[in-house]
């Protein structure tokens, strides 16, 4: 099943699922996780969650998407950087729109390559 970025995304961060039961479902983050969670939960304080939460969780859809492929991966990773990229006010906007219906949503292109590279073959 292939996986797609969409406003929702936030959501799944905040909220999480599964991870390795061995680590108490933590997942170790990578550098684009790291970033994105410093930008959005410390710097921003746009998320309400803790910060090893965060990490884990973005991790966790990272490597779901890179299980699809390895463009799907990169897709992630790619709106990931983009988000960690934006302004505290961009982040606020980002975390309030909705990227099916808003023309000005932060990262719209990065979430359309991503939902296009995670497509599955026809």
């Amino acid at each position: 099943m292939a996986k797609t970025l969409a406003s929702g995304l936030l959501l799944a961060v905040a909220i999480g699922c599964g991870g390795d039961p061995a680590t108490g479902g933590f997942v170790a983050p990578g550098p684009v996780c790291i970033d994105f969670c410093e930008k959005v939960v410390t710097e921003c304080d746009a998320l309400q969650i803790r910060l090893t939460s965060c990490q884990s969780n973005c991790q966790q859809d990272v490597n779901a998407a890179f299980d699809d492929s390895d463009r799907c991966g990169d897709g992630f990773e790619a709106f990931y950087e983009c988000v960690s990229a934006l302004t505290c006010a961009e982040v606020e906007r980002w975390r309030d729109a909705d990227a099916e219906v808003d023309e000005d949503y932060p990262c719209r292109a990065a979430v359309e390559a991503a939902n296009e590279a995670c497509e599955p073959p026809n």
